[in-house]
């Protein structure tokens, strides 16, 4: 009778140990999990293009009509001489351009170096060369001052538009 409790003993401990193994491991697992997803969401402000330059869609072709006697030509309408439009005046902002790179996990490392020690808005652009970007000024002197500050750390800065 006192082996078989010893026995429920040891059973039930080791089922104990088990679970609270296998929770520990899930535990884990989600950590990662959530890790991983919270750095791709820190990282995705970097990765975004500074500008984005829509191209026009090309228009898809008109129908064609079957009924459309393709014997007779048509003589071409006149074409109306091209209008002047201006473009609308956008702001001319300067930055301060840190590193360009053929290998874009160099560019993101930097920029994340920047942006810790700096607490820089950090622009990467799409690429190769993939630029890393800090500042946006409206007055150049501005830009001046921050490359200014950046070449007195070590880093060679430029200033871009």
């Amino acid at each position: 009778m006192v082996a078989a409790k010893n026995k429920n003993a040891w059973r039930d401990k080791l089922s104990l140990a088990a679970t609270l193994l296998a929770v520990g491991i899930v535990a884990v697992f989600l950590g990662y999990l959530m890790g991983q997803y919270a750095i791709r969401l820190m990282a995705e402000p970097l990765m975004k293009p500074t500008t984005t330059a829509s191209r026009p869609q090309p228009s898809p072709p008109p129908p064609l009509d079957e009924a459309v006697d393709t014997e007779e030509e048509e003589e071409p309408l006149p074409t109306p001489p091209p209008q002047v439009v201006k473009a609308p005046k956008t702001p001319v902002l300067y930055r301060v351009q840190v590193g360009a790179f053929q290998e874009e996990e160099n560019a993101r490392r930097l920029g994340e170096k920047l942006k810790e020690e700096e607490n820089l808005p950090v622009y990467l652009s799409p690429g190769p060369p993939y630029r890393v970007q800090v500042g946006a000024f409206a007055e150049r002197k501005n830009a001046e001052a921050l490359r200014a500050k950046l070449q007195a750390k070590g880093y060679e800065a430029i200033i871009t538009q």
